[in-house]
């Protein structure tokens, strides 16, 4: 098994109560990131488009958790705000508007029963949608053709 990856599928990352994972090349690099991302940075990973997932592996079934990540919206000019809205396994569980320049931390709880079990453990699949997200090229920001909304900078587990 390879030491990013988990055992049930092997493009998940693992994951485990009271783990710090850190987007970008420092850490996950593009474990886990299956549609929807920019190329990983050193310490961060932007979303590149209106939808963003990511799969994550647990090697046991926790009994619910809260799930933390940490990023910055893309605002400038004519970007007054982002609305993040965060599904797991099919299940709503959180909506943020973002509206300062700065760091975020974002909470939801998953529910035992919203993980998907795999023999002894679980999988998470986390669909972030950014209805705002925006090319910077087309306000005139630099030459960026991504499609940005959040600067992903870390996530974690927490125990319930």
């Amino acid at each position: 098994m390879i030491e990013n990856q988990d055992a049930y599928g092997g493009g998940r990352a693992l994951l485990k109560i009271g783990m710090t994972r850190s987007f970008g090349m420092m850490d996950l690099g593009s474990v886990g990131l299956s549609a929807g991302w920019a190329q990983p940075e050193e310490a961060h990973t932007w979303n590149d488009g209106c939808e963003t997932v990511f799969e994550a592996g647990f090697e046991s079934v926790p009994e619910g958790c809260t799930i933390e990540f940490v990023g910055r919206p893309f605002l400038s000019e004519g970007v007054s705000r982002q609305d993040v809205q965060l599904h797991v396994n099919g299940f709503r569980l959180g909506y943020w508007r973002l509206t300062e320049p700065s760091d975020y931390v974002l909470r939801a709880r998953v529910e035992p029963e919203q993980l998907l079990r795999r023999g002894n453990g679980s999988i998470m699949k986390c669909v972030w949608s950014f209805p705002g997200a925006v090319r910077p090229v087309d306000k005139g920001l630099s030459g960026d053709f991504r499609e940005l909304a959040f600067c992903f900078r870390s996530f974690a587990v927490i125990e319930a």
